[in-house]
């Protein structure tokens, strides 16, 4: 049987619509990403993430990362330590892939895009968080 007549790649993650979450803190697993270069020649990187909590299970949300600014990177770093590895000893981004973190996500108006997230920080998902009021950080572009 020929099942390419299905177009079954459209239940890969990065097919799914990403939600918009309120603000708070999450659990979520790392599905897939992808990469794109942008009309300014920056790197792009979305990260695919699959919300674990109950009652979003099977949700899907995208942090985006601009590979091109320091802040951003630094943020990537503390990303891929708190998930449990040596950010210096991953080559590539699929070994990530089925590892959890907790996002503390920030919900606020874009002047653009309306209601939008950021991710203001990413923790370990046995840490105890505090969630503080502060602004969204830049460094993780949407």
């Amino acid at each position: 049987m020929n099942i390419l007549r299905y177009n079954l790649k459209r239940f890969k993650p990065q097919n799914n619509p990403s939600i918009i979450l309120p603000s708070g803190e999450y659990t979520a697993m790392l599905q897939y990403s992808t990469q794109k270069i942008l009309k300014n020649k920056k790197d792009m990187l979305k990260l695919i993430w699959k919300i674990k909590d109950i009652d979003l299970t099977g949700q899907y949300f995208y942090s985006y990362f601009n590979m091109s600014d320091t802040g951003a990177l630094n943020v990537f770093y503390k990303m891929i330590t708190n998930m449990g590895f040596d950010p210096e000893k991953v080559k590539y981004i699929k070994e990530l892939y089925g590892s959890e973190c907790r996002l503390i996500v920030k919900l606020f108006d874009h002047p653009v895009h309306g209601k939008s997230n950021i991710v203001q920080r990413y923790f370990p998902v046995s840490a105890q968080i505090e969630v503080e009021n502060e602004s969204p950080q830049r460094s993780v572009s949407l």
